[in-house]
């Protein structure tokens, strides 16, 4: 289980909230899968947002090369 709980000590989550799962009897995948990937939607999605907003306001320098797309 150690492996499961340092990585997401690092990233942020509770220490406790991954111990508690694993003495309630959750394996490694259950952890990632039920507590810390769902905790991490709102980040990803907003970075994903955030992104995709940065790309649509580049400004375009001219034509591309031909055989070179943008």
């Amino acid at each position: 289980m150690r492996s499961a709980a340092r990585p997401a000590a690092a990233a942020g989550f509770p220490k406790e909230l991954i111990e508690a799962a694993s003495l309630d009897g959750a394996g490694r995948w259950t952890i990632l899968w039920r507590i810390i990937l769902p905790m991490s939607w709102p980040t990803g999605a907003q970075c994903a947002r955030q992104t995709t907003a940065a790309r649509g306001r580049r400004p375009r320098s001219g034509p591309c090369p031909p055989g070179r797309r943008r």
